[in-house]
């Protein structure tokens, strides 16, 4: 990653201002990325280092350690929650479909479980082949 480099989080912007190489206690070498972010909360800027998988999987600090508060959601995540309390409330279909649409994190089309048997297709869902027993073998 090149320092200046921004990329979005979890809908918070980091940006890349320095790489640092770290000695893990195993004795391997990983690298850090020094990142600056606004707080989730107070919109103070702060500094945290992160490594590249923590980067990849989205497991990085969003608060300042001023406002830190492990297992709250951020105010951006309470208001998106009252939002949707609010539209589920209200009998305009469009808007609980709205709000319920942008709450979804990625939407994935369902499978069909189909099972081909000469021109026609079975939708049941099949079962799993019994495992034979040491008895069936050798009876």
């Amino acid at each position: 990653m090149k320092i200046g480099h921004e990329f979005t989080s979890r809908g918070q912007r980091f940006r890349c201002v320095g790489v640092e190489d770290h000695l893990t206690l195993r004795e391997q070498w990983i690298r850090l990325i020094k990142l600056e972010a606004a707080c989730a909360d107070c919109r103070r800027p702060f500094s945290l280092k992160a490594s590249i998988a923590a980067i990849r999987r989205y497991n990085l600090k969003r608060r300042c350690d001023r406002c830190k508060a492990p297992g709250i959601a951020t105010r951006a995540t309470k208001a998106l929650q009252k939002k949707k309390a609010v539209a589920l409330v209200t009998q305009d279909y469009e808007a609980q479909m709205a709000v319920r649409k942008a709450l979804r994190p990625h939407p994935q089309p369902r499978r069909a479980l189909a099972v081909v048997k000469g021109p026609e297709i079975d939708d049941r869902p099949t079962r799993r082949p019994r495992i034979p027993t040491m008895e069936d073998m050798f009876s």
